[in-house]
């Protein structure tokens, strides 16, 4: 390998990992060490933020704790930088893309030629800027960040921890900017074929995603497709009530009501019964003390069950909730939710959920339904977080106590 100077990196981190120096490809099989080129795909996705010695050792020796592995990183520090220079390296840092001072670590800037997941970025926002001021312009730059999304983010390391946060965060834009591109093709192009595409590609990414469900059987509706918008109701109904026990949100339940509506009056057929339900109740909204006692027997129930229990917080005290009292609230949540749910008001301002038997797919398809309810009641900036207690944790017994004290 001959030796590089002036290096330029073309970097990709959606979807395969590729990396480009001076038009050169670099594979796997180019890095003497595995660490080495983990260290180097974490510090691309930092994007030239600076990174402390600590955090990379705790990165690449996650399991060496109390011993001091300064000198593995160094010696790790100059196996990537000799495989991005060449065989040849100058011996000299200060020309090599890995920059190091004061104990931190980062990527030069003037290095990186091209970084895909900061393209990406750029492009989703500009997008949010123009929807409603150029819509031609904003959607050129969801076609070009959609392009850019070859694949959930370094789809080659699924199960290296630190990769995970990074991937949720890169998919959740990819929804949003898919959504975008979708809603601008129908309102400004009135192209439902490619908003379908879209759209189906959306449900096929996340299929737990509600969102994009709804665009999906929004534009199948459209579209005129009523057929296959009845089958893709059913399809995430039946979706959601064997994996979770959750119905479709009223949003989706409405509009497909709707559609039914609709084609009555037209006397248009639709080809299959809607299997709509009606509204249902929603949880069990109870006192503190009712709520302390169902989290404590579904504390102990989880180790024989075998299926593990999701807490979801709501904190109401951010922003300016307009008219909208905490009983107001409390009573969106409750019929988001499941029957055999529990909601409680522990305190003013803090509400408390408790999902039962739901994997973590599903308590994050939650949280997100209840802060779409939220935001379409217009109540104001609420936090919504939440824990899922698992049946091998430590704390398994009273997994809520830190909570509930």
């Amino acid at each position: 390998m001959t030796e590089r100077k002036n290096c330029q990196l073309h970097i990709s981190l959606l979807g395969p990992f590729r990396l480009q120096i001076n038009k050169t490809t670099l594979t796997e099989e180019n890095w003497k060490s595995k660490k080495a080129l983990t260290l180097f795909k974490y510090l691309a996705a930092k994007q030239c933020e600076k990174v402390p010695n600590e955090v990379l050792i705790e990165l690449l020796w996650p399991d060496n704790e109390g011993i001091d592995c300064s000198h593995n990183l160094h010696a790790v520090v100059h196996l990537a930088r000799r495989t991005l220079r060449g065989e040849s390296a100058s011996r000299s840092s200060k020309e090599s893309p890995i920059r190091h001072s004061n104990g931190l670590y980062w990527l030069h800037k003037d290095s990186i030629a091209f970084l895909d997941i900061k393209s990406f970025e750029e492009r989703v926002g500009v997008s949010r800027q123009l929807e409603h001021v150029d819509p031609a312009a904003a959607l050129s730059s969801c076609e070009h960040a959609l392009k850019l999304y070859r694949g959930d983010f370094l789809q080659e390391d699924l199960y290296e921890d630190w990769t995970i946060a990074f991937r949720e965060r890169y998919r959740d834009m990819y929804i949003d900017i898919s959504l975008r591109a979708a809603t601008l093709l129908l309102t400004y192009k009135n192209d439902c074929n490619a908003a379908l595409q879209i759209c189906r590609k959306i449900v096929e990414t996340d299929p737990y995603r509600e969102e994009g469900h709804l665009a999906l059987i929004s534009t199948l509706i459209k579209a005129e497709r009523y057929s296959e918008a009845i089958t893709a109701y059913k399809r995430y109904a039946d979706m959601l009530r064997n994996e979770f026990g959750l119905e479709p949100s009223s949003a989706v339940q409405e509009m497909v009501r709707n559609m039914k509506r609709s084609l009555a009056v037209t006397s248009r057929p639709a080809n299959g019964d809607l299997g709509v339900e009606a509204p249902r109740e929603g949880a069990f909204i109870c006192d503190r003390e009712s709520f302390r006692s169902i989290a404590t027997l579904e504390g102990r129930r989880i180790s024989r069950s075998g299926k593990p229990l999701g807490l979801i917080t709501i904190n109401t005290k951010l922003g300016d909730k307009s008219e909208h009292s905490d009983r107001d609230i409390l009573s969106t949540v409750q019929l988001c939710l499941r029957r055999g749910d529990a909601v409680c008001q522990w305190s003013p301002g803090l509400i408390l959920v408790l999902l039962s038997g739901i994997e973590k797919a599903g308590v994050k398809l939650v949280s997100r339904r209840l802060n779409q309810a939220l935001e379409d009641k217009s109540v104001g900036a609420c936090e919504i977080s939440y824990e899922i207690i698992n049946p091998d944790d430590d704390r398994k017994e009273y997994p809520l106590d830190s909570v509930l004290l």
